[in-house]
């Protein structure tokens, strides 16, 4: 009888995709079909539709909750990003955001903001950002100094902080699983939610208080503008085929940074402009956000 109901589930599985592979896609809503709402109709939607049917779905109980680590009095919010799968890229702007391959992603978590000077200064002692404003963003860092940030941070909470991969970096921008596709992060309009470099000089080019503009749909902060952040990546070309859980390149000159900065002009701030510093450099743009595993 088992083999009938699974033989029996999987020409049901079938029928449904075949129903379903023509998805009718509407601007800015998953496609029909899309039981998984992760963009597109396989038949991972199908099953989960049978099981549906037949009683037998059962989503989680426990969904990826957001997190504060406190260390002496400052507090390190993380927030949950369900994993996921997405089209990373963008196949109308530079070459550098081509091909759009699809992604998909392990759940984590990432700071609700850019690393502050104040944080900064409770791990390490000390703060050599040219602009001192302790709840801005922390700059004048390199890749390998941020490291030494990292181990010692690990070592004073016994979490496992990191930074966030670039495939990471760009699905929490987009919003993760909650994204309504804006360009920028958490809008289309990039006054709303960036710092950045306009005729008025609206950023008056120094480093700005986090959390003062509107976040993402995740919540996320600052992923648009005020200061460029450093990714674990090395920079390099996409590649074409579906990946899970990417890392970049396993050697290269320079590492990836993402986001656009107070300095930079509209184009750079959006979720999937691109950009790459050499790792042992410094500049008052470039600060930093990490992602904590569990």
């Amino acid at each position: 009888m088992s083999h009938f109901i699974i033989l029996t589930k999987r020409l049901l599985a079938l029928l449904l995709f075949i129903l379903l592979c023509k998805p009718i896609c509407i601007q800015g809503q998953s496609p029909t079909g899309d039981v998984n709402s992760d963009g597109y109709v396989t038949i991972a939607d199908v099953t989960t539709l049978i099981d549906i049917l037949l009683g037998n779905y059962h989503p989680s109980t426990n969904p990826l909750e957001n997190d504060t680590i406190s260390l002496d009095g400052v507090d390190f919010v993380m927030i949950a990003v369900e994993g996921g799968t997405y089209k990373m890229g963008n196949a109308f702007t530079t070459p550098a955001t081509q091909p759009v391959h699809r992604v998909t992603l392990s759940s984590f978590k990432i700071c609700e903001t850019e690393i502050t000077q104040a944080q900064w200064a409770e791990v390490l002692g000390y703060n050599n950002s040219y602009h001192k404003n302790a709840q801005g963003p922390v700059t004048n860092v390199t890749w390998y100094e941020i490291q030494t940030f990292i181990r010692e941070l690990n070592s004073l909470t016994g979490h496992n902080f990191r930074l966030p991969t670039e495939a990471e970096w760009e699905f929490a921008a987009r919003g993760g699983n909650k994204s309504e596709d804006y360009t920028y992060s958490g809008s289309n309009t990039l006054s709303e939610v960036s710092w950045y470099n306009t005729t008025d000089y609206n950023a008056q080019m120094d480093p700005q208080t986090v959390k003062k503009k509107k976040p993402n749909e995740l919540g996320i902060y600052d992923m648009s503008g005020n200061a460029d952040e450093w990714c674990s990546d090395w920079y390099g070309s996409y590649e074409s085929g579906q990946q899970t859980n990417p890392v970049g390149p396993e050697s290269g000159t320079n590492k990836v940074v993402r986001g656009g900065n107070r300095n930079n002009w509209a184009a750079s701030h959006t979720v999937f402009a691109r950009s790459s510093r050499d790792p042992s450099t410094t500049t008052n743009y470039a600060g930093f956000r990490l992602v904590l595993d569990e």
